[in-house]
């Protein structure tokens, strides 16, 4: 009768050892979004005079450090849509893309009944090109520079066990400090005159996966 007692207790440790087991380490997922430029490309020209904005889709991967929270990497690219364009051929030549590389940590807050609310926020660092093309003439601007701010907010659905749907809304905060001119007489690097800030406002839908 006396070994009942350690029976149960091995029983209860050994359910509790395989119930952390089963915990996910790992969380990956891909976003489509849409996103608005927001502030200055530079001094004296706004960001939505580059690009009227953009189709990002991202890719994140994080390790969990504990069974809410994850630190990991992020990386988004984003195709440029033009200003103006004359025709089908000069508007498909002047679209641009922006490169976002960045270092997160992500948090899985409280449910909210049937969704599960996940907040990231981090720093990285940013590659925008812009491009223009008409039938005389074909240009490109090369922009970068840090973002010391970049934040999501995600409202996720788990249709199914490891899998989640969520509508995600996001922000990325940046300056660029440098740009490369080309055009058809040569091309020049030109550090920035005013560190204005830009950013870049994007909402969409991202599937996720943990294990």
């Amino acid at each position: 009768m006396r070994r009942e007692p350690i029976a149960w207790i091995a029983a209860a440790l050994a359910l509790s050892s395989e119930a952390r087991g089963h915990e996910p380490q790992l969380d990956a997922g891909a976003a489509i979004a849409w996103a608005f430029p927001v502030g200055a490309a530079e001094e004296g020209t706004e960001l939505s005079d580059a690009t009227v904005g953009l189709v990002p889709i991202t890719i994140d991967l994080e390790g969990r450090v504990a069974p809410r929270v994850g630190i990991g990497l992020l990386v988004r690219y984003g195709v440029g849509i033009p200003t103006m364009c004359g025709s089908a051929g000069e508007c498909t030549a002047s679209l641009g893309s922006d490169v976002l590389l960045a270092a997160r940590a992500r948090f899985v807050l409280p449910d909210l009944g049937p969704i599960s609310p996940r907040a990231g926020v981090g720093l990285g660092w940013e590659w925008l090109a812009t491009r223009f093309a008409d039938e005389d003439a074909r240009a490109s601007r090369l922009r970068h520079g840090p973002v010391p701010l970049v934040a999501d907010v995600e409202l996720a659905l788990t249709p199914a066990q490891g899998w989640t749907v969520g509508l995600v809304g996001g922000a990325a905060l940046g300056v660029f400090v440098d740009r490369q001119v080309d055009t058809a007489y040569g091309s020049a690097s030109v550090p920035a005159a005013d560190l204005a800030p830009h950013a870049f406002i994007d909402i969409g839908v991202r599937v996720g996966a943990a294990w």
